[in-house]
């Protein structure tokens, strides 16, 4: 199977998906660092904690790996474990520093931590949980993560033997790509920007070029014009003598591809179950006569399966109209009507003009989308005309 390596620039087209209704809960655990062969390592890996966020439900989940850069957890990791929560799928995000009383090792890169041997606690940590679809798993890298996750990727590689079967998938934003090549178990998908000047993406690129990946191809895609940590939105200078500026972008599409990457190889986390009657007693379920009265010239607003967020304005005259995007960069409008007690809706361009019908349940400032067999398709908030 042939590499992949995609350029992308300024201007992607975004895709106002259906938003499933997972809230998340996050706790913290405790768990033992693992080698992957005793007294493989100088260094006694101990315990460390992570924070493991749940979507509503029972699962079992798929779950994500995810691993901090050199300056450890902060509110972007916390974001990408919020999205997945909406996408369906758990997430443990490790913090390899903390326990270890490190604060950061962007100003000594080559300190030895065993971060493989928390992927390994983890994931048996995550096996250990009734909750987590432990056939299901991957690790997903940041930076310095990314070295770790290409690392665990790798085969032979350093990811324990007893996990290698469950590991479906291994997405490294902006890692140090090493320099030879290299063979892959899972699915591997790199993300890095074209002026990133602290892990340069020509090594990414020679890394997929150079490499024969073992039943999966090393998708790279290069951001034009994105710098290192593209998707940190409070980055906007020069930190540790680089340049970190977020990408919106850039952003837009790394949620897209990790998205789609999951989807195919994860599944597509753990469908929404079906509204029951309490739920439809909570609110008011619209019928033929009222949907024109509760939607014309109102606004639903959410955020979508790629982590946009959207606006959809319902016009009297039969129109919507939509922008989407952290910037409100994506636009279309389209077509509503009504077909015996369901609100149907175009687009002239998102979701490729497919037609949708629903029911909808008013609840105070929340409306539910109901499929035709009654399951949630997605809840938004409500904006009365």
């Amino acid at each position: 199977m042939n590499n992949l390596i995609r350029c992308w620039a300024v201007g992607l087209t975004a895709c106002l998906g259906a938003a499933t209704a997972h809230a998340a809960t996050t706790t913290l655990v405790e768990f033992g660092s693992k080698e992957t062969y005793e007294g493989a390592s100088a260094i006694d890996p101990g315990e460390v904690t992570g924070l493991l966020t749940l979507p509503d439900g029972d699962g079992p989940f798929a779950a994500v790996v995810l691993l901090h850069g050199c300056a450890g957890l902060y509110e972007t990791h916390e974001e990408w474990a919020e999205t997945l929560a909406t996408w369906g799928y758990a997430s443990l995000r490790v913090d390899s520093f903390g326990p270890r009383g490190i604060t950061e090792i962007c100003t000594d890169i080559g300190r030895p931590v065993p971060r493989v041997a928390d992927v390994n606690g983890a994931m048996d940590y995550l096996k250990s949980l009734d909750v987590i679809d432990g056939d299901n798993l991957a690790v997903m890298g940041f930076s310095h993560g990314g070295q770790v996750t290409l690392a665990v990727a790798a085969e032979p590689g350093s990811l324990a033997p007893r996990h290698k079967p469950s590991l479906k998938a291994a997405i490294a934003l902006y890692p140090y790509c090493p320099n030879t090549p290299q063979r892959f178990g899972p699915a591997v998908l790199i993300l890095v920007g074209s002026a990133d000047d602290w892990t340069p993406a020509d090594l990414c690129i020679t890394l997929a070029e150079s490499s024969t990946a073992a039943g999966e191809p090393i998708d790279v895609v290069v951001y034009e014009g994105a710098t290192h940590s593209f998707d940190c939105r409070s980055c906007n200078g020069d930190y540790w003598g680089h340049h970190l500026v977020h990408d919106p972008a850039a952003h837009d599409n790394a949620l897209e591809q990790v998205r789609a990457l999951l989807l195919a190889d994860l599944g597509a986390g753990l469908a929404p179950p079906p509204v029951g009657e309490d739920v439809l007693e909570a609110g008011v379920r619209l019928d033929a006569s009222t949907i024109e009265q509760a939607l014309g010239n109102a606004t639903t607003q959410g955020v979508n399966e790629y982590g946009n967020p959207y606006t959809v304005r319902f016009l009297e005259n039969g129109t919507i109209e939509g922008v989407a995007g952290h910037n409100d960069e994506y636009k279309d409008t389209g077509s509503w009507w009504i077909e015996g007690d369901m609100l149907c809706r175009r687009w002239n361009e998102w979701l490729e003009g497919a037609t949708g019908c629903f029911n909808a349940v008013i609840d105070g400032d929340r409306i539910r989308w109901l499929s035709s067999d009654g399951s949630l398709a997605r809840e938004e908030t409500y904006n009365a005309p």
